[in-house]
């Protein structure tokens, strides 16, 4: 099956999930935002707080706090981080067809915007499940 066409490569979002782990949520976020406005979409805002003496980064969006970590040395960083930007945009587009999926992870990781039949389409034709978008 042909995969051509399948995923436009050139429209990923590069974020990288120690760079949001190293205090980068809302620099990535801000990324995100303006390419979801290209869309038409207004994202909310979010804020950062940061705590350098005490070695905590958490992140505040409509009344939840994701804890990205709780001391410096925390080995879970990159997943949280991962995790809240991506849950902080997708909760705010649960009424509309689109969403923000995940590409790869770790130092690789991307995010693509794909509405509901792009993305069946990919899951569908990319015969290598690590290669599907995820949530």
């Amino acid at each position: 099956m042909s995969t051509v066409g399948v995923i436009n490569y050139d429209e990923m979002l590069f974020l990288d999930a120690e760079d949001l782990a190293e205090q980068g949520v809302a620099l990535a976020y801000e990324e995100i935002k303006s390419k979801f406005q290209e869309r038409g979409i207004d994202l909310s805002p979010i804020e950062e707080v940061i705590d350098n003496e005490n070695g905590t980064y958490h992140v505040i969006y409509g009344g939840k706090t994701y804890c990205i970590y709780e001391d410096f040395n925390d080995k879970n960083s990159w997943v949280n981080a991962t995790v809240a930007l991506f849950d902080i945009v997708n909760s705010q587009l649960q009424e509309l067809d689109v969403c923000l999926y995940a590409i790869n992870n770790g130092n690789d990781l991307g995010g693509l915007i794909l509405t509901e039949s792009e993305f069946a389409k990919a899951r569908e034709q990319l015969e290598n499940k690590t290669d599907w978008p995820e949530v």
